[in-house]
């Protein structure tokens, strides 16, 4: 017999359209579980600020002539992170290199605008980022799926946990903190950290970003205890903003967290 569905094309659309419709709003209602930004510039310190580029922040370091940046925003031209930059007297040329938090198609856009620049990321992340391979986090595939992988045809050094870098004179150490994904980096200049997806503003409070954004939000639990010891004056996240004094704040969140994952081993516990 046959289907009714193959004499009826006009029901094939619908039923297409009617499934694009709920998995758009099914995204969207996802997006709306996301901290809302503080502002869409904050100036911490004059050396620091932070710029929403498209829906995540990019962190600036200004360092006399040249600037760190932290992460590179959703918007493909850097539009809001060049304005920022040329505000300071300087230029894309004045940037010494780009720290990646993590790969997640909402930090990685603005790379292809600095495509010379070295670019530094975590264990394994290089492949994401370059859009040689789709991301595990059930949000980060369902928006591949619909929109394709981002393609960045840049080069990026990935480093160790506890490995420094040495960016525009200045120091940063890299805190492996797999969950968010298997290769997210904390990144610590000082007493700032920059927590990209691994921890961010909420409230009063910190909080992790919901599970449908993680790879393992289990092993993301762990991994905070790594960041227990990191005595810092502000945490700078890839979405709501800064939190000042974190340091009790995170532990705090550690001791009310169950910390369980199936994959203890890759935190380093």
């Amino acid at each position: 017999m046959e289907s009714p569905l193959s004499s009826s094309p006009n029901t094939l659309r619908w039923l297409l359209l009617g499934g694009l419709t709920a998995t758009f709003l099914g995204l969207g209602t996802c997006v709306s579980t996301l901290p809302l930004p503080q502002a869409s510039r904050l100036e911490v310190t004059p050396e620091l600020v932070g710029v929403d580029a498209g829906g995540s922040f990019v962190w600036l370091v200004f360092a006399g002539d040249q600037v760190v940046v932290v992460d590179s925003g959703q918007e493909p031209d850097l539009a809001a992170v060049l304005a920022e930059i040329k505000a300071h007297g300087l230029s894309e040329k004045d940037i010494a290199g780009v720290l990646m938090t993590h790969g997640h198609r909402d930090h990685i856009m603005g790379l292809a605008t600095m495509p010379k620049v070295p670019i530094y990321a975590g264990p394994g992340e290089a492949g994401l980022i370059r859009g040689e391979r789709a991301p595990n986090a059930p949000m980060q595939r369902a928006v591949a799926s619909l929109a394709g992988l981002v393609s960045n045809d840049v080069a990026v050094t990935e480093v160790a946990d506890g490995q420094t870098v040495n960016v525009a004179g200045l120091d940063f150490k890299a805190i492996h903190t797999p969950g968010h994904t298997l290769g997210s980096l904390v990144w610590v200049h000082q007493d700032w950290l920059f927590s990209g997806d691994t921890l961010t503003a909420s409230g009063s409070g910190i909080d992790m970003l919901p599970a449908i954004f993680a790879d393992d939000m289990g092993l993301n639990k762990l991994s905070l205890l790594k960041l227990a010891p990191v005595d810092a004056v502000f945490m700078l996240d890839g979405h709501a903003g800064v939190t000042e004094n974190p340091t009790p704040k995170i532990a705090e969140y550690i001791a009310g967290a169950h910390m369980t994952s199936s994959r203890t081993d890759e935190a380093g516990h």
